[in-house]
Parts: C-alpha cells; sequence; structure tokens
C-alpha cells in the first residue's frame, strides 16, 4: 500500500502537520493570554509549548490538559506532585496487600522511572513524591497487611527514607503526603460527604467501585456492597481534594491510570498520566 500509492501517504503526513501547527498555534495563544497576566515574555511561552508537546506524546494529554499543564509551566518552572502507595506486597506488578515493607513502592519506581523521562523534558522542574502516610489509619489496610496501625506507620517512615535515598541525586523529594498537605484529611472528609450526599453522583460512583471490586477483595473478600461503595467514595473524595488543592497551587500531578482521574480533572488540575496500572 505504502509503496503503491505514495500520493496517500504524503497527502496524510501533510494533513498531520497542518493539524499539528493548529495545536500549536491554539496552546500558543491559551499560554500567551496567561503570560501576560503573569509578565512573562512570548519567548518562555514558545519554550512553554515546546516542552507540552513533547510531554503529551509520553502522557497522553488532552488539548485541555496541555493548556492547563502549560500554565502551571509557566508558574516557577512547574512542580510535579506524585501521589504514591506505601510498600504493600505485588506479584506481576499489581499489589497483592498480603503484606507492607518499609522499601520503595512499586508505584513510587514506576514513578521515578516516568518522571525521568518528564524531567528531560523539563530540566527545572521540581518533583516530589508523596507517600500516602495516612493509609495506615485504614483499619482494613491494616488487617490485609498484618498489621498494627503503629507498626504500619513505622514502615511508611522507612519506606519514605528509601524513597529519599533513590531519588536524592536527582534532586527531587520524598515526604509524607499529610506532611506537605495537612489538611488533606479534613478536605477529604468534607468532599466525602458532599459525594454521599449528592444523587447525582450516584451511578458515578457505583461505576468506579464496579471498576475497583477486584481490588477491594484483596483487601478483604468479605466486605459487603456498602462497604465498597464507602471506600470508593473515600477515594473519590481524597482525588477530589488533591485535585483542588494542586489547582489553587498551580501545581502538577503525576498520576498512574485509574479510574478516578476524572475527580482530577473536575478539580482543575493539570495532570500528567503515567500510564501504569497497578490494581
Amino acid at each position: 500500500m505504502q509503496g503503491q500509492y505514495p500520493h496517500l501517504q504524503q497527502k496524510g503526513e501533510c494533513k498531520m502537520k497542518k493539524e499539528q501547527s493548529k495545536l500549536e498555534r491554539s496552546l500558543f495563544a491559551a499560554l500567551r493570554q496567561k503570560a501576560r497576566e503573569l509578565f512573562i515574555s512570548e519567548a518562555v511561552v514558545s519554550e512553554t509549548v515546546s516542552q507540552v508537546l513533547q510531554l503529551a506524546a509520553v502522557a497522553d494529554l488532552s488539548k485541555k490538559m496541555m493548556q492547563r499543564v502549560g500554565v502551571a509551566l509557566l508558574h516557577d518552572n512547574g512542580h510535579i506532585f506524585a501521589p504514591a502507595c506505601p510498600d504493600y506486597t505485588h506479584n506481576n506488578g499489581v499489589y497483592t496487600f498480603r503484606g507492607v515493607g518499609g522499601g520503595v513502592s512499586l508505584l513510587a519506581q514506576l514513578h521515578i522511572e516516568f518522571l525521568k523521562r518528564v524531567s528531560a523534558i523539563i530540566p527545572n522542574c521540581r518533583v516530589t513524591i508523596l507517600i500516602a502516610d495516612h493509609e495506615a489509619d485504614d483499619e482494613a489496610l491494616c488487617q490485609a497487611v498484618g498489621k498494627t496501625r503503629e507498626e504500619f506507620a513505622a514502615l511508611i517512615d522507612q519506606s519514605i527514607g528509601q524513597t529519599r535515598a533513590v531519588i536524592q541525586s536527582l534532586g527531587w523529594e520524598a515526604e509524607a503526603m499529610t506532611t506537605v498537605i495537612p489538611d488533606l484529611v479534613a478536605r477529604e472528609k468534607t468532599n466525602m460527604d458532599l459525594i454521599r450526599t449528592d444523587p447525582r453522583l450516584k451511578f458515578r460512583i457505583n461505576n468506579d467501585m464496579a471498576a475497583r471490586i477486584t481490588m477491594y477483595r484483596r483487601i478483604n473478600p468479605r466486605f459487603s456492597l456498602a462497604d465498597m461503595t464507602e471506600r470508593t467514595i473515600k477515594t473519590a473524595a481524597q482525588y477530589l481534594a488533591m485535585g483542588t488543592i494542586a489547582a489553587e497551587c498551580q501545581l502538577i500531578v503525576c498520576n498512574h491510570s485509574t479510574v478516578n482521574l476524572c475527580w482530577y480533572k473536575e478539580a482543575g488540575a493539570a495532570v500528567l498520566h503515567n500510564p501504569v496500572s497497578v490494581y
């Protein structure tokens, strides 16, 4: 086909170039408007557009997400938050929740490799790996991994230290999530009340729960439908809280594949999608 109809191939390539050029002009116009508010030169805007287009190839960004990421980059070269789970046991790249260690978690490892590619595009970005330390307060998770809350929390502290040791040479940071965002749990609880009492979100929560049932069964096969619904609401509330904070502070969130990405988008957050699944 390619050898027989070269004119069709050339026509297709020409169309792709035109679409790319149109996208580039549209992105430049959107970012230039924001740059004027920040008194940033058009030269910086041009560089940011180039970076965003490269990121789009790595993180599969939509047009709207490209604009959000671009705006975030105009603020102090971009600060990336990468939430990561504690060091749960896993098999073939999927968390089993049969135990928890004090090393670098599977998701943190995957984020580190992904963010190395990102930092090659944005060399001056700041990266913070956020370890979900508040998961030690989850009684069901403590039971699943066979640890008391205190033992779980101590292992998370070890995990943060181990993660810091791995990324230190990169100039990145690793912190407990609630240390960086002290009001995260309070925001989460507020969002839970809003989500739970909004009848428009019932269908959405049910769909999210259905996508997470296999993971819930790994944590506790005896979870009731009500238990799983409540956990789904809690996770949605956490993503909404993190997304809101990111939008307020012009941060970029790096996140793995999950049905919960839509809550970040709803909050107006700039998101780099690391296309890996661990659940």
